[in-house]
């Protein structure tokens, strides 16, 4: 059985981003009653573009690690899952739009940021609370911080796509990237 190679410039950009993930949701936060808003997501849909396993990395661990510096450890394994099941829920989808445009980009980011931060949090909040409830009371919360990330997430596609591909594609293919 043939081993697969890790990519180090995948690998160090989804560092990046992960840090990214991590600083964004540190430093750039909305307290609400039942935790925080941030807008880590837009980071996380970005790192779609590194494939499956690098856009789990920096969504799951990323966040997992932020919930625990700032003080959400019961949260911590929710978001392991959530966020990381966002970064392989845009990935695959990316793998299948191929290039999508801006418009694509934002609405993939709107569906699968919804799927599974919106109604991931909600089943978090009603495992961990034992109500519907406080299950409920996310829900609005939770779809402002996936808009606000979609939004901020299709800018920062818009900018840095052919800058990420180009950095992580292999050298014969570098010239055949285009806009």
């Amino acid at each position: 059985m043939e081993k697969k190679k890790i990519d180090v410039k995948k690998l160090a950009l989804a560092g990046v981003l992960m840090a990214l993930v991590i600083v964004s949701i540190l430093f750039i936060k909305v307290p609400i009653p039942y935790g925080y808003a941030h807008i880590a997501d837009s980071f996380i849909l970005v790192s779609g573009v590194l494939g499956p396993f690098y856009a789990f990395v920096v969504g799951g661990i990323g966040a997992m690690i932020a919930d625990i510096i700032v003080g959400y450890p019961v949260y911590a394994p929710w978001s392991l899952v959530v966020h990381g099941l966002q970064g392989i829920a845009m990935a695959l989808l990316l793998l299948k739009l191929k290039k999508p445009n801006y418009f694509i980009f934002f609405i993939a980011s709107m569906v699968v940021s919804t799927l599974t931060v919106v109604v991931g949090y909600a089943l978090a909040e009603l495992a961990i609370s034992g109500t519907v409830a406080a299950a409920l009371a996310t829900l609005p919360i939770n779809l402002l911080q996936v808009f606000i990330g979609s939004i901020i997430g299709t800018a920062l596609y818009a900018v840095y796509k052919n800058f990420i591909q180009k950095l992580i594609a292999p050298e014969e293919e570098i010239n055949e990237i285009k806009e």
